[in-house]
């Protein structure tokens, strides 16, 4: 079966719909990758189809394999935020710390696309992931506060404190002026009580800021998305891979 047929079946959800499309998804073709690597694997956790997904890796889809960016199924499944499916592949062995091309890890992609549900699941099974910086030393707390996602900021602020681990938001305090971003991080810090410098430095932000403004934050590290999260988005891809789908109708109607 070609990569075009196997990806079909994936993307269209065929196995879902009409079960006995299961037979045609074997170990011989469960790990077809398209030409940027992209596996049947990788557009069942994007897709957010845990049946598929589930089938795939009981006939030996490789749960870590990356594409040509360094994003595993994982990654992916994070971006669409499906529990079920992530719970699927860490069952069967997803690294937890895999980095894509630009470090990003798949608690990374979720500070972004905000699935807090997914990041409690992923912060209980390896606390430290919190810790982990990608290639432009963020954390999933600094890519938390890039996207404006405040109430996963919180979390992972407590998170880290609860576990004993360091956050070094003092840049971000320096370069945002979007006022709830900084009340939360002022809260974190009070109740850490081990920043009375960042507390001064949030007490005279707020006296320059007027509560009646809308901020506007400028800072070149909080708005910079030259990483792929969100620089490139893979349900784009999967778009582009179904248009380029050459497969005859037939398994439509079968």
């Amino acid at each position: 079966m070609s990569w075009d047929t196997i990806h079909k079946l994936v993307v269209n959800n065929l196995v879902e719909e009409k079960p006995h499309h299961m037979q045609y998804i074997t170990k011989k073709n469960a790990n077809i990758p398209s030409s940027t690597g992209t596996t049947p694997l990788h557009l069942a956790s994007l897709a957010s189809y845990p049946t598929i997904t589930s089938h795939l890796l009981s006939v030996g889809a490789k749960v870590n394999v990356g594409n040509e960016y360094g994003e595993t199924p994982l990654h992916w499944a994070c971006k669409s935020g499906c529990l079920e499916t992530v719970r699927l592949l860490v069952k069967h062995g997803a690294f937890l710390n895999a980095g894509d091309m630009d470090g990003n890890t798949p608690l990374h992609w979720l500070a972004e696309n905000d699935h807090p549900a997914i990041v409690a699941f992923l912060l209980g099974e390896e606390p430290k992931l919190v810790q982990l910086e990608n290639h432009e030393g963020q954390t999933a707390i600094h890519i938390a506060c890039e996207w404006k996602n405040y109430e996963l900021v919180e979390f992972l602020l407590q998170h880290a404190q609860q576990h004993g681990f360091q956050s070094d938001i003092t840049a971000i305090v320096h370069e945002s002026d979007d006022l709830k971003l900084i009340q939360i991080l002022r809260d974190s810090k009070d109740r850490d009580n081990k920043a009375n410098s960042l507390v001064s430095i949030i007490d005279s932000k707020e006296t320059t800021n007027s509560p009646a403004e809308t901020p506007i934050d400028n800072s070149p590290h909080i708005h910079k998305k030259s990483h792929r999260r969100g620089k490139r988005n893979p349900l784009a891809t999967m778009k582009h891979a179904l248009e380029k789908l050459h497969v005859f109708s037939t398994y439509n109607n079968q």
